[in-house]
């Protein structure tokens, strides 16, 4: 089941949050040689946590030298192979336990512990799941959205926070089945027409939800406060930047 109704740029849930934790996630798209504007904006707008996708060793070697803002990192490490969907973690503050589930074919889970700047400790999960261009890869994204749930059910007591490129529409049921006890605010992510395209003419209503963010306070009465897609720092990639803010 497949209803079409284009998600908003923005949500506000929360008005007037306090003490905010501020989160970018973004699919950076392999061949983009050219992330001047993107790291220009973290050191502008630092933030707490940043969870990409698609990070080519050339962008794996730039985002390295923003360790004095992001002193903690995961997937920079020569140690670590996260060999197909190339993800890397840039926070503020400190990462824990860190570690990734590999599956059987190929695809990787990253699973730890981020000690948030404002001291609240939450279980961390981050994926890039398959694109559903066949059926083989339709079938394979479904079977790790399983999985993903499945482990994430391991961890009841945690807060949890999840986050990833799960190259599935927020207007498919599919969606609105997974992780029914948390919060979560899809915004359009996808596909960055300015990016695609030399001269623009797809509308806004054709694009979709695809970059999530769910989170889950057990411990805390933290909640998701807004969520924003950027698309203005998003021009060399065929998704757009988003921003979340997760507070009291």
């Amino acid at each position: 089941m497949f209803i079409f109704i284009t998600p908003p740029t923005s949500r506000v849930a929360v008005e007037n949050c306090s003490k905010t934790v501020n989160i970018i996630q973004f699919n950076m798209f392999y061949k983009n040689q050219d992330i001047n504007d993107f790291i220009n904006y973290l050191i502008s707008n630092p933030v707490d946590l940043v969870v990409l996708q698609e990070v080519g060793l050339k962008q794996r070697e730039e985002l390295i030298l923003l360790s004095d803002i992001y002193p903690f990192q995961y997937g920079t490490e020569a140690s670590i192979r996260i060999p197909v969907v190339s993800q890397m973690i840039l926070s503020k503050s400190p990462l824990l336990d860190m570690s990734f589930f590999h599956t059987h074919d190929g695809w990787d889970i990253v699973n730890g512990l981020w000690h948030s700047s404002s001291e609240e400790i939450i279980r961390f999960f981050s994926v890039h799941l398959p694109s559903p261009r066949t059926k083989s890869l339709w079938s394979r994204r479904n079977m790790l959205l399983s999985t993903m749930e499945y482990i994430v059910n391991q961890y009841q007591l945690d807060d949890i926070l999840i986050v990833g490129d799960f190259n599935l529409s927020s207007n498919s049921a599919r969606f609105y089945s997974l992780f029914s006890k948390f919060q979560t605010e899809p915004v359009v992510t996808w596909p960055n027409w300015n990016f695609l395209l030399a001269w623009p003419i797809m509308p806004y209503f054709s694009m979709i939800s695809i970059d999530h963010l769910w989170f889950k306070s057990a411990n805390t009465d933290w909640q998701i406060c807004s969520r924003s897609s950027k698309e203005s720092i998003s021009l060399k990639s065929d998704h757009r930047m988003v921003l979340t803010k997760i507070g009291h």
